[in-house]
């Protein structure tokens, strides 16, 4: 698993694999409104959000605080085309 840093303005966009792609649609002092437009069987979700579906499902994901990033692959796999 690799990490990649980008800056971004308001308007500009990241593609991510060949069917996805993140716009920067405001920025204010303390939030961040991104916009994604990709394949419905791509799974977007909010960090929360995506901790709550996990548990709800019986397949709880530790704390925030007890992950370890460079095993983040074994809680969010990703196949080889590049999807969640």
């Amino acid at each position: 698993m690799c990490c990649l840093n980008l800056s971004r303005r308001i308007g500009e966009r990241i593609i991510i694999g060949e069917h996805t792609v993140l716009k920067v649609v405001s920025i204010s002092s303390h939030q961040v409104m991104l916009q994604f437009v990709a394949p419905k069987n791509i799974r977007i979700d909010r960090e929360e959000i995506r901790i709550l579906k996990d548990r709800d499902a019986n397949e709880a994901l530790p704390e925030p605080e007890q992950w370890n990033i460079h095993k983040a692959s074994q809680y969010f796999p990703v196949n080889s085309q590049g999807n969640h």
